[in-house]
């Protein structure tokens, strides 16, 4: 069949007219489709599954938990008939081995009794252990389970209990005291039902498989030795488990670490064992007392459900590929005349909308370049004309020193120059437009912008007293347009002058520093000044026109043009502000 198949496909595709048609892209197409179809069906199919487990499973749970009861009250039956049997009474009394062999074997082959206990014991009011059903050779020890004792005296009343002891398996146990006619209690009678047993019962239910891990304790770790030798032991949090019973077949191969790993999960997960794929989850085993005393880790073999679906699947693959060829077949002319014209249009509707989102890309380019353009013209040339209104003021004072008059003048004529170059340099940006946009971006020096913003601003600096520090030798350049880096610069430093302390015991600074981090160039401008609240701002920090000190003059818009030319970069701006401590601005490359 698969040798038919790939010469058919190698001949549909030696057709000369074929290659030229869409035929190809649609046998693909059409192939990926079913194949996705399929794999859809699986996982959903698999999901199903996964569902009815984790409901069997549910009730797996429950019916372990009333088959626990069940047992329980049997046994609780059992032994109520036991501890008023007057013979029971006289040997506790009398101490009377031969007697309570006598009671023993005497229910154990009671025809009437529908559950047959794996355990008898009689133990007497002070501890010793009187008779053993299952070590009748072995008497006259005191009890190794020193606790269920006790709560045994504590009580003086009947409980149940699962455990495992020095010479018995993980059992159900029942404990009932024994009464004279006096109801002076005499002794204990324990027994008791194989755990394993109850499980095996329960797994034959469900046609699942069942490993029962039992917690490994002083009791019963001498006489499992061997079975923690065989498989070792399986860690679940603080607590030791070992493989006690299982339904799988002796040889079936347990991989410990694996094991461990799904048994901490209260989840349905998948586990291969012996080549077979399970669904696994681990049920844990709560004593009456709540306490938990191991774990069942239940399997539910996979290959039922899906060798049944695997086999659909393959059917469903055959029959498609047959269809698809015939329909190849049949419509191969049809597509290759309809596929070459749809092929030309495609191409002319592909060229023109190519040609539309690159005229549209110019449009919204152009647009904001106008607008960042306008706003920072706007911002920019604010600061020297401040400068430079300061200095005209002083300048209609009378009685001026000469010499500081011409002092005066020739900082207005720096601070005039200044905005003439603001002024061409933004309209060089405006005219060369794509040029500029493609020769803008290189390596400028920091130091040479940052002292070109601080003589900008020298008035305003020299007026509140402010201390200028400055260390770019980490990170001296920056890959920047030289605009951009000077206009980042005079937003944030102009800030830090404009809200600068005003307190006369403090004196005023301001810190700009470079850094160079794992391949991040950093600009760093701390300043001591009034400061605000940064955490209460933070969603309005880089907001246009908005301004978080009323009493100061401003446009609000500083931040805003800062973030946007940074965001250009692909950078990052970071603000860290307290009332009163200063502000911190990082600004990253």
């Amino acid at each position: 069949m698969k040798r038919k198949l790939k010469e058919v496909l190698s001949k549909l595709l030696s057709i000369k007219s074929l290659k030229k048609s869409i035929f190809i892209p649609f046998f693909l197409f059409a192939f990926v489709f079913i194949g996705v179809s399929l794999f859809s069906i699986y996982v959903l199919h698999k999901k199903v599954i996964q569902k009815e487990v984790s409901f069997e499973y549910e009730n797996i749970d429950t019916m372990l938990k009333d088959k626990v009861q069940s047992d329980a009250l049997s046994l609780r039956l059992y032994i109520g008939r036991l501890s008023t049997n007057d013979s029971l009474i006289e040997a506790f009394k009398m101490n009377d081995l031969d007697l309570f062999q006598k009671v023993s074997k005497s229910y154990y082959n009671n025809a009437n009794l529908d559950l047959k206990p794996d355990l008898l014991n009689f133990i007497s009011d002070d501890g010793i252990v009187r008779f053993r059903s299952h070590r009748p050779d072995e008497y006259g020890q005191k009890v190794t389970q020193q606790s269920i004792y006790q709560k045994a005296v504590a009580t003086r009343t009947s409980f149940y209990h699962i455990g495992s002891g020095t010479y018995s398996n993980v059992s159900l146990k029942v404990i009932v005291p024994v009464r004279d006619t006096a109801q002076k209690v005499v002794g204990y009678i324990v027994v008791g039902k194989d755990f394993y047993r109850i499980l095996q019962e329960t797994a034959k239910q469900t046609h699942m498989d069942f490993l029962f891990f039992a917690k490994v304790n002083a009791s019963n770790l001498k006489s499992n030795k061997d079975k923690i030798k065989k498989f070792g032991l399986f860690k679940k949090g603080k607590n030791n488990l070992f493989l006690e019973w299982s339904t799988l077949p002796e040889n079936t191969k347990i991989n410990k670490d694996i094991i461990e790993t799904k048994i901490v999960s209260d989840s349905v997960t998948s586990i291969n064992l012996n080549g077979i794929d399970y669904l696994s989850k681990s049920i844990p085993l709560i004593d009456f007392d709540e306490t938990e005393f191991g774990h069942v880790f239940v399997l539910h073999d996979n290959s039922i459900h899906f060798n049944d679906l695997k086999k659909s699947i393959s059917s469903l693959i055959i029959i498609s590929i047959l269809m698809i060829i015939i329909l190849s077949l049949i419509f191969n002319k049809i597509l290759d005349r309809a596929g070459k014209n749809l092929f030309e249009k495609n191409q002319k509707l592909s060229l023109e909308l190519k040609k539309r989102r690159i005229a549209d890309e110019k449009l919204i380019e152009n647009n904001n370049e106008l607008k960042q353009v306008t706003l920072i013209a706007s911002h920019d040339l604010r600061s020297p004309l401040t400068n430079l209104e300061g200095l005209l003021d002083l300048l209609k004072q009378e009685d001026k020193d000469p010499e500081l008059t011409s002092l005066l003048i020739d900082n207005a004529s720096t601070s005039v120059e200044l905005m003439k170059n603001t002024i061409d340099s933004l309209t060089t940006i405006v005219k060369q437009k794509e040029s500029f946009s493609k020769q803008r971006v290189k390596e400028q020096d920091i130091k040479e912008v940052f002292d070109n913003v601080i003589l900008q601003l020298k008035f305003l600096i020299d007026e509140k007293k402010i201390e200028i520090k400055s260390d770019f030798s980490e990170c001296p350049t920056f890959l920047i347009s030289k605009v951009h880096l000077k206009s980042m610069l005079l937003n944030v430093v102009s800030n830090a002058i404009k809200y600068a302390s005003e307190d006369g015991e403090i004196v005023p600074f301001i810190e700009v520093s470079s850094q160079m981090n794992n391949g991040v160039s950093s600009i760093i401008i701390k300043d001591n000044g009034i400061g605000f609240d940064s955490n209460f701002q933070k969603g309005k920090l880089f907001k246009p026109f908005k301004r978080f000190h009323h009493e100061k003059t401003g446009s609000g818009i500083g931040l805003y043009l800062t973030k946007l030319i940074v965001e250009n970069y692909n950078g990052k701006i970071q603000i860290e502000s307290e009332v009163g401590k200063g502000t911190i601005v990082k600004i990253d490359f």
